[in-house]
C-alpha cells in the first residue's frame, strides 16, 4: 500500500460520455453511421481530441482513487510521463524509478482495475447528482488554482456560486455569543455581495451555513469525506438546502470516509477558495487554527473575532491577533475594508450611457431597479418592496436579466449588476 500522502482527488465531465469513452489502452474506431458522410479531416481531429480527453479524465479519476496518492503524486506522475493516462499505463519498474512513488505505490498504479472501478464511480455520481470539475474547467474556483499543489479536479453538488468567495470557521462548541456574531457576521458578507465557505461541521460551520441560507444567500461547503457522504449525519438535511443555493464539494473520491486525517486536507480548500477566512471563536488547537495556517501560506487575508480573556474557546482567536497573525474583527466593515480591492473586480459598473441603464427603462423596470438598491434581494421581499404583482416584477426582472441590468443568483435572489 502507498505511504498517505496529505492529498487526494478528482475531475469533471459528461457521465454518459464518460462511459462510453474508449478505455486506455484500447484502440477506437468510430462507426461510420457516427460520422458524417463527408467529414473532413479537422472533423476526425476532433472527434479523436475529445476521445483522448475522455479517456484522461478517466484515467485521472482512477488515479485519485488509488489509497495514499494526492496530489503531490498526482502531478508529480503527470508531469513524469506527459499525462494520467501514460502513468496509468505505465509498468511497475518505471513507475518505481520515480522519486516520492516507491514500489509498493508503483505496483498498486500498475495492478489497478482502472475499468470498473471508475464506472462505479461514474454510476454512484449519477445517482446522487454529483459531477466532476476538471482544474481547467470555468467552473473550478479561480483562487483554488493559485495554491500550491491544487486539488487537479473537484466532485461537486449544486453549483458552485461565481461570486467572490470568503470563509467563516470555528470552534464545533461555540458560546452564545460565538453563534451571535457568526450569524451576523454571514448575514451582512451575503448582503455585501459574498459567497460564504465553510466545512458543514457541527458549530461556527452548520450556524454559518444556515445564516447565509436565512438571508438567501449562496454557501459552499467542503467535505472531508466523499461527496456522497454527508458527515456529520445530522446535517443531511441542512446539506440538502446548501445544495439547492450554492454547493458541496469534496476532492476525495466517491465513498470515501470521513477520516480524521482527510480535514487538514479539507481545510486547505476551504481557506484556498476564498479571498480571506475568518475565525469565529477556536480553542488553542483544532481545525479552526489549520484552516488559518494554511489560508497565510497561501496569502490569504485572516481576520478573528476576539472573545473574553476566560473564555477557553476564543482562546486560539485570542492568540492569532495578538501574535499578528490574524486581523481583529468588530464588525464586518473591518473586513470589507481590507477586501475592498481585490472584490471590485467582480462588481463591473454599468454605465449610464448605456440605453439599457434605469435611467432609460420603462416605469415598471425602474420600479423593481429601486427595490433591489445595492442588495442582493430574495424574489418575495421585490415584490413586497415594489408593491407591484408577481406577474409584473417577473416581467420586468426577465427584460433586465436580458438587458444585463440585473442578475439572478442560486435561491431566486436578484441582484443590480
Amino acid at each position: 500500500m502507498c505511504k498517505q500522502d496529505p492529498h487526494k482527488d478528482d475531475l469533471d465531465a459528461d457521465f454518459d460520455t464518460l462511459r462510453a469513452a474508449p478505455r486506455p489502452g484500447v484502440g477506437y474506431r468510430p462507426e461510420r453511421n457516427n460520422m458524417a458522410g463527408n467529414a473532413s479531416s479537422n472533423a476526425s481531429s476532433n472527434v479523436s481530441s475529445s476521445v483522448t480527453e475522455l479517456q484522461e479524465r478517466r484515467a485521472m479519476i482512477g488515479l485519485s482513487m488509488i489509497d495514499g496518492l494526492g496530489p503531490r503524486r498526482m502531478h508529480k506522475l503527470i508531469a513524469h510521463f506527459g499525462s494520467a493516462r501514460a502513468a496509468m499505463e505505465a509498468s511497475s519498474r518505471d513507475l518505481g524509478h520515480i522519486a516520492g512513488i516507491g514500489k509498493q505505490c508503483a505496483a498498486k498504479i500498475s495492478s489497478y482495475q482502472l475499468d470498473a472501478a471508475v464506472d462505479r464511480q461514474i454510476e454512484l455520481a449519477d445517482r446522487i447528482g454529483a459531477y466532476l470539475i476538471a482544474e481547467q474547467d470555468d467552473r473550478y474556483p479561480a483562487l483554488l488554482r493559485e495554491i500550491h499543489l491544487p486539488p487537479p479536479f473537484l466532485w461537486a453538488r449544486g453549483s458552485i456560486p461565481t461570486r467572490p468567495f470568503i470563509s467563516i470557521v470555528g470552534t464545533r462548541r461555540p458560546t452564545d455569543y460565538g453563534r451571535h456574531v457568526a450569524r451576523k457576521l454571514s448575514a451582512e458578507l451575503v448582503r455585501a455581495g459574498y459567497a460564504v465557505v465553510s466545512g458543514l461541521a457541527y458549530g461556527i460551520d452548520a450556524v454559518v451555513h444556515q445564516s447565509v441560507l436565512d438571508s438567501f444567500g449562496s454557501t459552499v461547503a467542503v467535505f472531508g469525506s466523499g461527496i456522497d457522504i454527508v458527515y456529520p449525519g445530522r446535517h443531511v438535511a441542512l446539506a440538502r438546502q446548501i445544495e439547492e443555493s450554492g454547493a458541496l464539494v469534496s476532492e476525495f473520491a466517491l465513498g470515501t470516509k470521513p477520516n480524521g486525517s482527510n480535514f487538514p486536507q479539507r481545510n486547505r480548500i476551504i481557506s484556498g477558495m476564498s479571498e480571506g477566512v475568518i475565525l469565529v471563536e477556536a480553542f488553542e488547537k483544532g481545525g479552526a487554527l489549520i484552516t488559518a495556517s494554511f489560508a497565510l501560506e497561501q496569502n490569504r487575508e485572516v481576520f478573528a473575532v476576539p472573545g473574553r480573556a476566560t473564555t477557553l474557546a476564543a482562546a486560539g482567536t485570542n492568540q492569532l491577533i495578538r501574535d499578528g497573525a490574524a486581523k481583529l474583527v468588530l464588525s464586518v466593515q473591518d473586513v470589507l475594508a481590507e477586501l475592498k480591492p481585490t472584490f471590485t473586480r467582480f462588481k463591473p459598473q454599468v454605465s449610464t450611457t448605456n440605453p439599457a441603464h434605469p435611467d432609460n427603462l420603462d416605469a415598471a423596470s425602474s420600479q423593481v431597479i429601486e427595490a433591489l438598491g445595492a442588495d442582493l434581494v430574495h424574489i418575495d421581499e421585490i415584490v413586497n418592496r415594489a408593491s407591484m404583482p408577481m406577474k409584473d416584477i417577473l416581467s420586468s426582472l426577465l427584460t433586465l436579466e436580458v438587458l444585463g441590468v440585473v442578475k439572478q443568483y442560486p435561491g431566486r435572489v436578484f441582484g443590480v449588476v
